[in-house]
């Protein structure tokens, strides 16, 4: 149901980014196809603390992206890859048309671990030094996904509030911001 909603108030120059896990990808794929268009599979580099012993460990974190309608935004030069995500290419033409366009990789935002280590997109409770939300995400993962989709002026909505990360990123790229938790 959350979906479906969340796909009614997009606007259809809107795009849909939803963080989960792999397990979950075979009902999401059909589920969020039903009501938009897929755009990427991003994998973010975040080491899970959960894991089953009979599996491969997973080392990455899935980000699906749809978008409501073929008029999505997409501002593609956001954000150059890093040397470190250069890829070199077999055609000296392919190579100057990505211009250092993003990979759906992203093994450039460190993840924020639980407990006492410390981190600086770690929000922390006011007057102490615990983070906000115990599966917080750094301010850079939602800032990244902002800069990509929205101009300035445009309002984001996070279903799912936590510790606010998508509002302070939010806040700080001068978006509106609209966040919802229990």
């Amino acid at each position: 149901a959350w979906v479906s909603e969340c796909f009614r108030v997009l606007k259809d120059t809107g795009t849909f980014y939803h963080m989960t896990i792999d397990r979950h990808l075979e009902r999401l794929f059909p589920m969020m196809g039903k009501y938009g268009k897929f755009i990427n599979l991003i994998k973010w580099r975040n080491v899970s603390a959960e894991h089953d012993p009979r599996q491969f460990w997973n080392s990455t974190q899935p980000i699906l992206m749809y978008a409501k309608s073929d008029e999505y935004k997409f501002n593609t030069y956001a954000q150059a890859r890093s040397q470190k995500q250069m890829v070199v290419s077999w055609s000296k033409d392919r190579a100057a048309r990505t211009k250092g366009q993003m990979m759906d990789y992203w093994d450039d935002i460190r993840p924020v671990f639980a407990g006492s280590i410390v981190h600086p997109e770690a929000i922390l409770k006011p007057g102490t030094k615990q983070k906000a939300h115990l599966a917080q995400m750094p301010v850079g993962l939602p800032a990244r996904a902002i800069l990509f989709s929205t101009d300035e002026g445009d309002i984001v909505l996070d279903p799912f509030n936590g510790s606010g990360t998508s509002g302070e990123a939010s806040i700080k790229l001068n978006r509106g911001y609209i966040g919802i938790e229990r």
